[in-house]
């Protein structure tokens, strides 16, 4: 058995060290990021930022200054996180970075409106005018002001649209598109901090640096999220298109370029299909086809607007995949025994991880939620690659009740039904996928059990 787990641990470094390898990976690029904000500010005091203050009007100087520049470097994380750069993603996944980019956006906000109401104040003290002739006055004879207030107020359109609230009432594409605006809203901020920003025009290199800050920010959007797709997909096409059950259609992807894109098992893509009605939209699948299958595929669920034209698709539509992305891989896998729970479409993932796994038989339990086993989309799939892999496969089916997760009534908790399932679940890695509210319900009970965070590797179905 030893020499089992030791051949496991040269093909995928399974183990507590690689766990710590993870987490430091993870601890270094959140201090580079932390450096981008707190070097600048440290530059600022030494430079004497904090000297020879003796008025109001110094305080408001002062203090606007350092939340100006806090504020600026923050906003170029903010949008690093979502610029799909492959080191960023490889690191933290598609959950990581995108929680770190919405824990910063209401704090950017309040900061920039911090910024703008202290410089008016300031203004208004200078020149001897109310706080309101002194935003008029300053966004009238000002042009590259009066371009940062519009920059402030797409901001605040951007923010309010994130709220999860707020966020449900729109479309993917509406959402997608209204966030584009976050990219014109920087532009148009720009100008200013070049004219006016006092530690811009007295410190060549601060400029220096932001200027190379925004260049870099700007490249990795243009470069990883448009052209290198655009590169990658060369001669990429739809080879054919196949309905499934539970209302699902896989689509096969074949072509030149696919020899040259790498991926992952649970990994996922951005879609984008060359069509006059729908070129101008890109969204976000798994991929159910493994490494090494001759075709990539994606089995995806029709849910809204996008997804229902999918089995209306024609062969040899042109196709630009944008990834991969995610981690919902062997890449943070550092046990020998794996959980893997599905639930609707999320059994895409699940599906490629269960055919690539390496694993000795029964170290791999697999659970499928459905609601009804003869209309689940890729289950006869799943059960023959179970039955050759040697893999545990259970198939919950049936009506959730009281909130649960699980099918049926039972008098049990869910945590203690699942250890009845999955009697190894705290050994194991345990990959969770399906809709948003399930998997949350899931990682609850994971959490009753004490289950280390580092076990639990979750793709929400959402966006």
């Amino acid at each position: 058995m030893l020499g089992i787990v030791e051949a496991m641990e040269e093909q995928i470094r399974i183990g507590s060290r690689k766990g710590l390898e993870l987490e430091r990976e993870r601890d270094a690029l959140d201090l580079v990021f932390w450096a981008f904000v707190f070097l600048p500010i440290l530059l600022f005091v030494l430079e004497g930022g904090l000297v020879g203050i003796s008025s109001m009007t110094d305080i408001l100087s002062s203090a606007n200054r350092a939340i100006a520049l806090i504020a600026t470097s923050l906003l170029m994380i903010h949008l690093l996180l979502v610029a799909r750069i492959g080191w960023v993603e490889k690191v933290l996944g598609l959950d990581g970075a995108t929680a770190r980019h919405k824990r910063l956006g209401k704090p950017i906000v309040y900061l920039f409106f911090a910024h703008l109401v202290i410089s008016v104040t300031h203004y208004s003290l200078v020149s001897g005018s109310n706080i309101v002739s002194g935003l008029v006055d300053l966004n009238l004879n000002y042009w590259q002001i009066g371009l940062a207030t519009i920059g402030f107020v797409l901001m605040i359109v951007v923010a309010y649209t994130s709220a999860i609230s707020v966020r449900k009432r729109f479309s993917y594409e509406i959402w997608y598109f209204i966030h584009l605006a976050s990219y014109v809203a920087v532009l148009l901020a720009i100008p200013h901090q070049f004219a006016f920003g006092t530690d811009f025009l007295a410190q060549p290199w601060l400029a220096t640096f932001y200027l190379g800050l925004y260049l870099f920010v700007f490249a990795s959007v243009i470069w990883f999220k448009l052209a290198l797709p655009i590169v990658q997909s060369r001669g990429l096409r739809i080879q054919k298109i196949v309905p499934d059950l539970n209302n699902t259609t896989s689509v096969y992807i074949d072509g030149p370029g696919l020899k040259g894109i790498p991926y992952e098992a649970g990994q996922f893509f951005m879609l984008r299909v060359l069509t006059p009605k729908l070129w101008h939209q890109s969204h976000p699948f798994s991929v159910s086809s493994s490494p090494g299958e001759q075709s990539l595929r994606f089995t995806i669920g029709s849910r809204g607007d996008f997804t229902s034209v999918i089995p209306n698709l024609k062969p040899g539509t042109r196709v630009i995949i944008e990834g991969p992305y995610g981690i919902f891989s062997q890449k943070t896998r550092t046990k020998r025994k794996m959980l893997m729970i599905a639930a609707g479409i999320g059994v895409a993932p699940v599906r490629s991880l269960a055919r690539s796994v390496i694993s000795e038989p029964g170290d791999v339990t697999v659970l499928y939620r459905v609601n009804d086993k003869n209309d689940a989309a890729l289950l006869e799939e799943l059960r023959d690659i179970c039955d050759q892999r040697q893999h545990n496969l259970v198939v919950l089916d049936g009506e959730r009740f009281n909130q649960s997760w699980l099918p049926g009534l039972s008098e049990l908790p869910d945590h203690s039904r699942l250890l009845e399932l999955a009697p190894h679940a705290l050994e194991s890695d345990i990959y969770v996928c399906g809709p948003a509210v399930w998997s949350k319900s899931v990682e609850q009970t994971l959490k009753k059990l004490n289950v280390n965070k580092n076990q639990i590797h979750l793709e929400e179905f959402a966006w």
